[in-house]
């Protein structure tokens, strides 16, 4: 069969026949700087081929999610955003002039009315990806125009109201290099290995274990535990993902040690031992934190969610309020 070759009006008119209804109902809102504006067509919610994001995966990206018409975390996500596309050198060293439209101001207010341009106030979450740029093929981006900028407002799909209590295992998939592993980089093929790994082994989350028995990170989220000692522990970011939403849970610890929930909270290796016999084990991912309540088949603590989970999910989903911590949206 001879393939067509099609017109521009042929091409559009495919894209929006062809996309998966599923994708049709959840993107909201699109910006890419190859178009230079935004579109709420998500059959127009695509990255050029010649983008290095798309075809040597050099880029970074980071989210965040809206609650009340505000965006939440946006300042610290933007400052992880930046410091992963320095580690990327995608964008210049710290004591060097970003360009005018990758500066922490200019992103917030991209990131913002992309969001607006939804014109929904909750059930948005935002991802936003920074690339060495386009404009050829090669393995270097010498030759790129520049950074480019895309970002997509979609349904989010985290809620209280659904049940909470995730099953983990512990998975063989190896952890990445820790250059790679302490960016947020657009290479997250490993982490779909360990999340694939979980699934066929009828679990939600994989977690991985280093090379010297202590616990790393799952596919999408940082780990923590409350172990016999009532202390929540996270494992050092030596060579994970530094996480927004353990950091957020961490400075908020201290109430639960306050109300006699917690003795401590702080960052320290967790042997897999120590992950066994946890308490509670707690996901932090996407500002929020989930109770792992079954382990390698096994009941965590009473097998399921704990005080500690109860306490810190009310105290985080509180924060997502807060005004020092949140960005308005500029709806029309």
């Amino acid at each position: 069969m001879r393939l067509p070759v099609l017109r521009p009006s042929e091409a559009l008119e495919r894209l929006r026949s062809h996309i998966p209804p599923r994708t049709a109902s959840s993107v909201f809102a699109f910006y890419s700087s190859a178009l230079g504006g935004i579109v709420t067509d998500p059959s127009l919610a695509t990255v050029p081929v010649d983008d290095h994001a798309f075809h040597r995966g050099h880029a970074v990206f980071d989210t965040c999610h809206v609650s009340a018409g505000k965006a939440f975390n946006l300042s610290m996500h933007l400052d992880r955003l930046l410091s992963s596309a320095r580690q990327a050198r995608i964008l210049p060293a710290l004591d060097e002039q970003l360009p005018p439209a990758f500066t922490k101001e200019a992103l917030r207010q991209t990131v913002l009315q992309t969001i607006a341009a939804t014109g929904r106030r909750e059930g948005v979450y935002v991802r936003y990806w920074c690339s060495a740029g386009r404009g050829d093929f090669s393995i270097s981006p010498a030759r790129c125009e520049g950074p480019s900028f895309f970002c997509v407002a979609h349904e989010d799909m985290h809620s209280a109201a659904l049940p909470r209590g995730l099953k983990a295992v512990t998975v063989g998939v190896p952890l990445k290099p820790p250059l790679l592993a302490t960016m947020k980089s657009n290479n997250y093929l490993l982490n779909a290995l360990v999340a694939m790994e979980a699934e066929a082994a009828g679990a939600n989350l994989g977690i991985q274990i280093d090379e010297e028995g202590n616990l790393a990170e799952s596919s999408v989220s940082a780990i923590g535990i409350v172990d016999t000692h009532g202390v929540l522990r996270s494992p050092p970011a030596d060579s994970i993902l530094h996480s927004t939403s353990w950091r957020r849970a961490h400075a908020l610890s201290s109430r639960l040690v306050e109300r006699g929930l917690l003795s401590s909270s702080r960052v320290a290796p967790i042997s897999a031992s120590e992950l066994r016999d946890a308490t509670e084990v707690l996901s932090f991912g996407g500002g929020w934190v989930e109770p792992i309540v079954r382990l390698d088949g096994k009941a965590v603590g009473s097998g399921e969610a704990g005080p500690v989970f109860s306490a810190l999910d009310e105290l985080i989903r509180a924060d997502f309020y807060n005004p020092e911590l949140t960005d308005d949206v500029p709806y029309e």
